[in-house]
């Protein structure tokens, strides 16, 4: 098994650092999505049987864009507000990554009540954003209080 890894692996692994340039929160949806959590003193209760599978928390999307030219007016233009009226919208983060090795340096997070929320945002016209997308489910997540 570590003969595997090595041999995926081309040389030392690199940390990726990010910086966050902005965030958005709509925080009448953030406070459904907690409520719907079922916590109690900081903690969620779940009921495990062993055999049902624990229902997602959470459908979380990854922009990831290249930008090569005019950084800053890319950086400046980038509207995360514009989310705060959809349905279904929880948050998002707009970061910047420090040395790219893959060509993307920008990646926009977003967090929403289910898939469907972001399939009805990604059909709408106000979608204007072009990236590559990553999608994940996601279970038990983590909310502070």
């Amino acid at each position: 098994m570590i003969g595997t890894a090595l041999f995926i692996l081309d040389g030392k692994p690199v940390p990726a650092f990010y910086d966050n340039l902005k965030s958005s929160t709509n925080q009448i949806n953030l406070q459904n999505l907690k409520n719907s959590l079922n916590m109690k003193n900081g903690w969620r209760t779940i009921e495990a049987d062993g055999k049902t599978e624990v229902p997602p928390d959470a459908f979380v999307v990854a922009h990831r864009m290249k930008v090569a030219e005019d950084v800053v007016q890319f950086e400046n233009s980038y509207n995360l507000d514009e989310f705060q009226s959809v349905d279904g919208f929880i948050t998002s983060y707009f970061v910047r990554r420090d040395k790219p090795d893959d060509g993307y340096n920008y990646i926009c997070y977003s967090f929403w009540k289910d898939k469907s929320s972001f399939t009805a945002f990604s059909k709408s016209s106000s979608n204007k954003f072009k990236a590559v997308d990553s999608y994940y489910e996601g279970k038990l997540v983590l909310i502070g209080k």
